[in-house]
């Protein structure tokens, strides 16, 4: 199943790092850069130079890029300004694509999303430098955060040994934007429920969601659980058959889980609740605005998604709890499906850029304490404070002004960005309840109901040419089959006990097994990085 994205407006981001290629290619460095450039201190450069940064424009974003406080105080500190090319949100890929095809490149990207596929092309290419011996040299916050996180240099070294990218890495608290199940506490309360421990007691739940009128109306609207075809459950209900997600590394090999027996047992279980009408029945077709209508008129038992305000808005925020993972007869162990923390393909240097060594030591500085406070909360005493002798810290957003309206003022909105560290997640933390109760209400559930039992899903391998070459032969049909068989079994458009054995013969002609065969291989190289 595909990933499913985040929707938290305030949702966060990092980078981090590369070198030089199998194919010859030299790590850029810059003669005209040792004039003017310092190896520690502020500025960054005696001389003010500008660059050339492509990263996306999102329909949050309330002023241009030119404006925004974060890069008007860096350019201030490090003498180093930019150009902004912004291309709206939804067609970024394409003037991303089109940028490297004419080679007409900007210095650096930004949020710009590089898959591990343009990593890999554009790198062998030249056209993204190599970092890692740059990082080394003059990136000191990354060259620590990769030394004290593992999976960060796994997650980004390329399958040629290269870095090409910077990446968004979350903290270990930062479990506050991942979805997650919620059920509705005051239905259980009113019908005298406990809260389910296992799949059998959730259909127990949701039947009487179904057929008790918790909500109290009169009417048998109550939906029991719901999915749209944007965000669904289907990721952490397989969870309790034992499983992260469709490529499932638990057992420490690679599995398949769509071929397993324990997956039938899932599409069994959602096939059950669809025909009993406790699995809402238009969840493969309607969009998450309708769950949110549904939500909104206080019809809805579970669903997932990042919090429940975003579903049922805050009237009914904290009527519902984060549901923790279930177990199965096949699976005894809970299981909360975790993305990876590190997230590649946010921050890259280009060819172009003759002065790398600079820009590695400006976006190094967002890695440390002090950086990541000014990219996430601006000037202390303008856009924030502190509160108990630095113990937590607050926006000072304007009366009357929407919290995103106010931090889109000082850093790119919803454009991954730098933030690694603990300590920002502990001053975020810090009495939350009084600074920030919508939110507060979901880390705490989340802490106690979700983390204890989180596992990481697939990590971000890196493919070589060859394999990324022969997966485009056959991986997307490979997927869309499975998603399109995986509605088809739920709703009872295939049968699972007629048709099992013909989905499996399927899936093996259209090369599954090099399919698995590519991600081990990749996986391998993956846990074999140092």
């Amino acid at each position: 199943m595909k990933r499913q994205h985040l929707l938290f407006a305030f949702v966060m981001s990092v980078f981090i790092m590369s070198g030089c290629s199998d194919s010859g290619q030299e790590e850029t460095s810059s003669d005209l850069n040792k004039d003017i450039f310092n190896e520690e201190g502020y500025p960054i450069v005696d001389e003010k130079i500008e660059l050339i940064m492509m990263g996306p424009s999102t329909p949050h974003q309330t002023v241009p890029w030119d404006e925004l406080k974060v890069f008007q105080v860096l350019k201030e500190k490090t003498n180093i300004g930019f150009h902004f090319n912004n291309p709206s949100a939804e067609s970024m890929e394409e003037k991303l694509n089109l940028a490297f095809a004419s080679d007409d490149l900007p210095d650096v990207l930004l949020g710009m999303g590089l898959t591990i596929e343009q990593e890999a092309d554009y790198g062998a290419e030249g056209q993204l430098i190599p970092l890692e011996k740059l990082i080394e040299e003059h990136g000191p916050n990354l060259q620590k955060m990769l030394e004290e996180k593992p999976e960060v240099r796994k997650s980004i070294t390329a399958a040629d040994g290269h870095i090409y990218s910077l990446p968004f890495v979350d903290s270990e608290l930062g479990f506050l934007s991942y979805q997650k199940l919620w059920i509705n506490q005051t239905w259980l309360d009113k019908l005298g429920l406990e809260m389910p421990e296992t799949i059998d007691d959730l259909y127990s739940v949701l039947k009487a969601f179904k057929e008790e009128d918790p909500n109290g109306n009169g009417k048998a609207d109550e939906i029991p659980m719901a999915s749209s075809k944007d965000v669904n459950v289907h990721n952490v209900i397989q969870a309790a058959f034992g499983f992260t997600g469709h490529l499932d590394v638990t057992t420490g090999d690679v599995r398949f889980a769509p071929m397993e027996e324990e997956y039938r047992d899932y599409l069994t279980f959602m096939n059950k609740l669809f025909e009993e009408g406790l699995y809402d029945s238009e969840s493969f077709t309607q969009d998450k605005q309708h769950v949110n209508a549904k939500g909104a008129n206080e019809q809805l038992g579970v669903f997932y998604d990042g919090g429940p305000f975003l579903t049922v808005g805050i009237e009914q925020n904290e009527d519902y709890v984060a549901l923790s993972p279930l177990t199965s007869e096949v699976s005894n162990k809970k299981i909360a499906p975790r993305t990876s923390l590190v997230q590649p393909g946010v921050f890259a240097i280009t060819n172009v850029n003759e002065h790398p060594e600079a820009t590695i030591r400006w976006v190094d500085y967002l890695y440390s304490d002090e950086g990541a406070i000014l990219y996430n909360y601006g000037i202390e005493g303008e856009d924030f404070e502190y509160i108990d002798d630095k113990q937590g810290i607050r926006y000072l957003t304007p009366e009357g002004m929407e919290r995103n309206e106010f931090i889109s003022k000082i850093k790119p909105l919803g454009v991954a960005e730098p933030r690694t560290h603990d300590h920002i997640q502990e001053l975020q933390l810090y009495k939350q309840e009084e600074t920030d109760p919508q939110d507060a209400h979901i880390m705490q559930q989340t802490l106690e109901n979700i983390k204890p039992f989180a596992e990481p899903m697939f990590p971000h391998v890196h493919f070589t040419e060859d394999e990324i070459k022969t997966l485009n032969t056959f991986r997307t049909d490979i997927e869309d089959y499975v998603e399109q068989m995986e509605a088809q079994f739920i709703t009872g458009g295939a049968s699972i006990e007629n048709d099992w054995n013909e989905y499996l013969d399927t899936l093996e002609d259209m090369g599954v097994e090099q399919y698995i065969q590519i991600h081990s291989d990749a996986y391998d190289r993956w846990k074999a990085v140092e």
